[in-house]
């Protein structure tokens, strides 16, 4: 049997490393905060990555044949994506820099209204990250807030139960006027900068026409706007017509959950950057007066 012991060594070595620096970093992934988070994941593929460049140099070391493409694909791979991440993150860092933070604050502001067909659960990680970038998540729902926080994992600034049972913190589903003075009462309080996502829309319609439910909708997002708020909706499959599907898409936008996201990452690095900027040059200074005194 064909075996080239030095590069069967040199794969477990590569191999050993590989799965070693996965561990490692997997237990620093899971404390993540976005968007580091992010981050944290392309490393995390660039050594799944290498590690299979590893076991690609093992088989090529067992085979007569030549097959030093199982080993230089990953890795080559993996290398190309631990750089890109880098430099994303970089130019990123050095992109907000050059704003001073009323620049960024205008550059970005969280307005208006988009359409989506996924669930909380399903966008935790927006609006998570959404809520630590603005002035409070304001969540509607069919479900008791306790049902919510279990089934999305989402902890709202305010929760809103769609319901008729005249419970703490719900509202009758009929009552839209009471529903959007409730959501502007909260988005006044925090000085607007407010993310609202509305689920329930089906129930919102067994108890009033979509006429009505639109109307609400689009008044609410106007509202919202002014107080540099952002309305996001989810519209699950078939619970409007194409038709009235059609006419809620003339005033909003699919969410782009990609783009947001991005655009969310550069307020919160130049957040961290602003934290760190000025507690450091104010150690610095208390250090340099207690050195002169």
């Amino acid at each position: 049997m064909y075996i080239d012991q030095l590069g069967v060594a040199s794969g477990v070595v590569v191999l050993f490393i590989g799965v070693s620096l996965i561990s490692l970093m997997y237990s620093r992934y899971k404390v993540l905060d976005s968007p580091v988070k992010q981050l944290g994941r392309r490393i995390l593929l660039s050594l799944i990555l290498f590690s299979a460049g590893g076991i690609g140099v093992i088989v090529d070391s067992l085979s007569k044949s030549q097959l030093w493409f199982l080993a230089a694909i990953p890795i080559t791979i993996s290398y190309i994506l631990a750089v890109s991440a880098g430099v994303h993150y970089i130019r990123r860092i050095m992109y907000i820099g050059n704003y001073r933070q009323e620049e960024v604050s205008e550059k970005w502001a969280l307005t208006g209204g988009y359409i989506t067909r996924k669930s909380t659960k399903d966008l935790k990680e927006l609006l998570m990250l959404l809520k630590e970038n603005s002035n409070g998540l304001v969540v509607i729902g069919r479900e008791p807030e306790e049902a919510f926080l279990r089934s999305s994992g989402v902890k709202p600034d305010r929760y809103i139960w769609l319901s008729r049972t005249g419970s703490p913190n719900s509202i009758d589903p009929a009552k839209l006027h009471m529903l959007q003075e409730e959501i502007l009462r909260f988005a006044a309080k925090k000085g607007g900068r407010i993310v609202v996502y509305l689920g329930g829309f089906d129930y919102l319609l067994l108890y009033n026409d979509f006429r009505s439910v639109a109307k609400f909708l689009l008044n609410l997002k106007d509202h919202l706007m002014m107080k540099a708020s952002l309305l996001i909706i989810n519209l699950p499959e078939q619970t409007v017509n194409k038709l009235q599907e059609s006419t809620l898409m003339r005033e909003f936008k699919w969410l782009d959950e990609g783009r947001l996201l991005s655009e969310i990452e550069e307020i919160a690095l130049f957040g961290i950057m602003r934290r760190e900027g000025p507690s450091n040059a104010g150690t610095e200074s208390s250090q340099g007066k207690s050195g002169d005194d």
